[in-house]
């Protein structure tokens, strides 16, 4: 019960706060009240001067991106997002980072005791210990990657994110398979939780910070709400293969379920360099 009393911190303190946050100047000027979008862009952008250059080239670009009919006033219209070449192509790129982030680590994550337990540790305080660190050092690992993603680029941390997990899932496929084979072999179990938590820390430096932010750089602003819904909705249906998959994998073909994964991450790659 405490865990999830827990978790209605962050929402609660979200709900809260949101009351205080202005309305975006985007909504403002598309709803007719461009008032107030220009008086948002004076105070935020331009510190009081309603000359500021910054502030009149924002707003002409309102003018001329902004649809004031456009498909985000209707609600069921979701034509936006596929009618022209250049649409599909910007659903694609949100559809595929958000496909990655769900796919690339399988759901290990949720299973993480049938993953130590394949490495020989099976002692409930240890697994315990090992997944505490493990989210810590996914939670800094975060912290890293997102300036990363700026300062080098998308693809530049993408790329290497996909090889380097791929890499990963190797090697603990390596770990587990020689556990299976020799459960005294102490070494090959720690190897295969050290790359668990390599992995980890790598998914987190390129996956976990692109989840949040490719999906609103892609697509324009009439498309923008409607593709992230669409692709949460897409996401949250592969995540069922992680869900109802992983757990049968593990305990029908153990240490290969690794190299399954390790195989999709070189796919994922492929992928990610060529489109």
């Amino acid at each position: 019960l405490l865990p999830t009393w827990t978790q209605i911190i962050c929402p609660g303190l979200a709900c809260a706060m949101i009351w205080f946050q202005p309305e975006s100047p985007r909504w403002l000027y598309t709803h007719e009240r461009r008032q107030e979008a220009v008086d948002f862009m004076v105070k935020y952008h331009g510190e009081g001067d309603s000359e500021n250059p910054w502030v009149k080239l924002q707003l002409a670009e309102f003018e001329e991106q902004l649809e004031l009919d456009g498909a985000d006033k209707r609600w069921y219209d979701y034509r936006v997002l596929f009618n022209t070449r250049a649409r599909r192509y910007r659903m694609g790129n949100s559809l595929m980072i958000g496909i990655w982030g769900a796919l690339s680590n399988g759901g290990i994550s949720y299973f993480v005791g049938a993953f130590f337990n394949s490495a020989g540790i099976t002692d409930a305080y240890t697994v315990l210990l090992y997944n505490v660190w493990q989210n810590f050092m996914s939670t800094m690992a975060s912290f890293i990657g997102s300036p990363l993603c700026d300062s080098f680029g998308r693809r530049k941390v993408l790329l290497p994110t996909l090889f380097g997990m791929a890499l990963s899932w190797g090697a603990m496929a390596v770990g587990t398979a020689i556990v299976e084979g020799d459960p005294s072999n102490v070494a090959a179990a720690k190897a295969g939780i050290a790359f668990y938590f390599i992995f980890s820390f790598i998914y987190c430096i390129g996956i976990t910070p692109l989840q949040g932010v490719y999906a609103v750089e892609v697509f324009s602003y009439e498309q923008r709400a409607k593709g992230i819904a669409f692709q949460s909705l897409v996401v949250n249906a592969v995540a069922l293969i992680n869900q109802f998959g992983t757990p049968v994998a593990l305990a029908n073909i153990g240490y290969k379920t690794y190299i399954i994964f390790g195989v999709w991450n070189l796919v994922e790659f492929g992928i990610s360099y060529l489109w």
